[in-house]
Protein backbone atom coordinates (compact mmCIF):
# COMPACT_ATOMS: atom_id res chain seq x y z
CA UNK A 1 0.00 0.00 0.00
CA UNK A 2 2.73 2.79 1.05
CA UNK A 3 4.21 1.80 -2.87
CA UNK A 4 1.17 3.11 -4.50
CA UNK A 5 0.93 6.03 -1.97
CA UNK A 6 4.58 7.10 -3.30
CA UNK A 7 3.40 6.52 -6.73
CA UNK A 8 5.32 9.23 -9.12
CA UNK A 9 5.20 8.09 -12.60
CA UNK A 10 7.36 11.43 -13.11
CA UNK A 11 10.27 9.28 -11.77
CA UNK A 12 12.08 6.70 -13.85
CA UNK A 13 10.48 3.63 -14.36
CA UNK A 14 11.76 0.80 -11.61
CA UNK A 15 13.19 3.03 -8.81
CA UNK A 16 11.49 2.59 -5.24
CA UNK A 17 8.78 6.04 -6.81
CA UNK A 18 7.87 4.30 -9.82
CA UNK A 19 8.36 0.32 -9.52
CA UNK A 20 5.26 -1.20 -12.03
CA UNK A 21 6.17 -4.38 -10.28
CA UNK A 22 4.66 -3.47 -7.07
CA UNK A 23 1.14 -4.51 -8.62
CA UNK A 24 2.16 -8.13 -8.10
CA UNK A 25 0.78 -7.67 -4.67
CA UNK A 26 -2.37 -6.94 -5.32
CA UNK A 27 -2.78 -10.19 -7.68
CA UNK A 28 -1.31 -12.45 -4.22
CA UNK A 29 -4.00 -10.84 -2.35
CA UNK A 30 -7.03 -12.13 -4.50
CA UNK A 31 -5.19 -15.60 -4.89
CA UNK A 32 -5.07 -15.70 -1.70
CA UNK A 33 -8.76 -13.85 -1.43
CA UNK A 34 -10.39 -17.70 0.08
CA UNK A 35 -7.89 -17.61 3.68
CA UNK A 36 -7.40 -14.31 4.11
CA UNK A 37 -10.82 -13.49 5.45
CA UNK A 38 -10.09 -14.92 9.02
CA UNK A 39 -9.79 -12.97 12.31
CA UNK A 40 -5.70 -14.40 12.53
CA UNK A 41 -5.34 -12.42 8.91
CA UNK A 42 -6.49 -9.49 10.14
CA UNK A 43 -4.61 -9.48 13.30
CA UNK A 44 -1.53 -9.87 11.20
CA UNK A 45 -2.00 -7.38 9.10
CA UNK A 46 -2.89 -5.16 11.91
CA UNK A 47 0.71 -5.80 13.26
CA UNK A 48 2.49 -5.70 9.71
CA UNK A 49 1.05 -2.28 8.99
CA UNK A 50 1.67 -0.81 12.56
CA UNK A 51 5.28 -2.17 11.91
CA UNK A 52 5.60 -0.77 8.48
CA UNK A 53 4.10 3.01 9.25
CA UNK A 54 7.03 5.13 8.04
CA UNK A 55 7.94 3.78 5.38
CA UNK A 56 8.31 4.46 1.84
CA UNK A 57 9.89 7.85 3.48
CA UNK A 58 6.73 9.61 4.61
CA UNK A 59 4.87 10.03 7.92
CA UNK A 60 1.69 7.41 8.12
CA UNK A 61 -0.76 8.95 10.55
CA UNK A 62 -3.59 7.26 8.17
CA UNK A 63 -5.05 4.24 10.36
CA UNK A 64 -5.26 0.61 8.57
CA UNK A 65 -9.06 0.93 7.13
CA UNK A 66 -8.21 4.69 5.81
CA UNK A 67 -4.67 3.43 4.09
CA UNK A 68 -6.67 0.37 2.29
CA UNK A 69 -9.17 2.98 1.09
CA UNK A 70 -6.43 5.51 0.02
CA UNK A 71 -4.90 2.52 -2.06
CA UNK A 72 -8.52 1.11 -3.63
CA UNK A 73 -9.00 4.90 -4.50
CA UNK A 74 -5.22 4.94 -6.16
CA UNK A 75 -5.74 2.22 -8.13
CA UNK A 76 -9.27 2.76 -9.31
CA UNK A 77 -8.28 6.04 -10.76
CA UNK A 78 -4.82 5.31 -11.96
CA UNK A 79 -5.88 3.29 -15.04
CA UNK A 80 -1.84 2.99 -15.79
CA UNK A 81 -1.87 0.43 -12.57
CA UNK A 82 -4.37 -1.89 -15.29
CA UNK A 83 -1.80 -2.01 -18.02
CA UNK A 84 0.78 -2.94 -15.67
CA UNK A 85 -1.47 -5.40 -14.23
CA UNK A 86 -1.66 -7.45 -17.26
CA UNK A 87 1.44 -6.56 -18.10
CA UNK A 88 3.15 -8.57 -15.32
CA UNK A 89 0.17 -11.24 -15.05
CA UNK A 90 0.92 -11.75 -18.95
CA UNK A 91 4.59 -12.57 -18.36
CA UNK A 92 4.78 -14.11 -15.10
CA UNK A 93 1.66 -16.34 -14.97
CA UNK A 94 1.43 -20.21 -15.89
CA UNK A 95 -2.20 -20.76 -15.15
CA UNK A 96 -4.75 -21.71 -18.12
CA UNK A 97 -6.72 -18.86 -19.95
CA UNK A 98 -9.89 -19.14 -18.13
CA UNK A 99 -7.82 -18.96 -14.77
CA UNK A 100 -6.25 -16.02 -14.68
CA UNK A 101 -7.52 -13.16 -11.95
CA UNK A 102 -8.29 -9.92 -14.14
CA UNK A 103 -6.98 -6.85 -12.87
CA UNK A 104 -10.75 -5.98 -11.79
CA UNK A 105 -11.56 -9.14 -10.40
CA UNK A 106 -7.73 -8.65 -8.41
CA UNK A 107 -9.15 -4.82 -7.40
CA UNK A 108 -12.57 -6.52 -6.05
CA UNK A 109 -10.95 -9.60 -3.71
CA UNK A 110 -9.01 -6.13 -2.34
CA UNK A 111 -12.22 -4.20 -1.71
CA UNK A 112 -13.51 -7.18 -0.02
CA UNK A 113 -10.76 -7.29 2.34
CA UNK A 114 -11.16 -3.83 2.67
CA UNK A 115 -14.78 -4.58 3.91
CA UNK A 116 -14.03 -7.89 5.98
CA UNK A 117 -11.67 -5.61 7.90
CA UNK A 118 -14.44 -2.51 8.16
CA UNK A 119 -16.84 -4.97 9.64
CA UNK A 120 -14.93 -6.91 12.38
CA UNK A 121 -12.96 -4.49 13.21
Amino acid sequence: MWRVYIKDRTKPLHTKENDPTIIRHLHDVAALEDILHTKEFIELLQKSYEADKGRGGFENDYSLLEFIKITIDKLTEDKVYQKEYSDFVSSMRYAKDSEVITFEKALDSFKKLYEFIKKNN
